[in-house]
């Protein structure tokens, strides 16, 4: 088992009943709430995507998490801040995110307001699991890319 397997695996340990989960939209998310819903706990989700939203309404019997958006067909996402203030009272216990690249421990979106949204889970959230590997952010390239959070903090 490689060391993502490895942190993803304790992570989904430290998930228990009536948690606040959030995933990003990533292959890797749907394996994640297949596993916890094999578990038989009782979870809420949260997510800015429209198909994570999809899936875990019609393949778990999770709590599902809305926020007042508006849905981006293009990017198959909620947008908007006027969700943010639903998000407030939540009490994230884990955010599994993606970012579109990574300046030293620095994580970017590309979408200024996928960046805006992530940015706000990231500072919500316990814990974070980054289910990608993005590609390192050449500084001479950042115009055009939005700051989601660090991964130290």
């Amino acid at each position: 088992m490689c060391y993502h397997d490895q942190l993803l695996s304790e992570r989904l340990k430290q998930i228990s009943e009536d948690d606040v989960i959030v995933f990003d939209n990533h292959p890797t998310a749907y394996k994640l709430i297949d596993t916890l819903n094999e578990r038989n706990i009782n979870i809420s989700v949260f997510s800015y995507s429209t198909d994570i939203i999809k899936y875990v309404s019609k393949y778990t019997p999770f709590n599902i998490i809305l926020a007042d958006a508006r849905v981006n067909h293009e990017q198959h996402q909620l947008e908007g801040m006027s969700m943010m203030p639903a998000l407030d009272n939540l009490n994230i216990h884990t955010y599994f995110f993606i970012a579109d690249y990574i300046a030293g421990d620095d994580l970017y979106r590309n979408h200024f307001e996928t960046a805006q949204i992530q940015s706000y889970l990231f500072k919500s959230a316990a814990h974070h699991v980054l289910l990608n590997y993005p590609p390192d952010l050449n500084t001479s390239h950042e115009e055009g890319k939005y700051f989601i959070g660090n991964l130290t903090v």
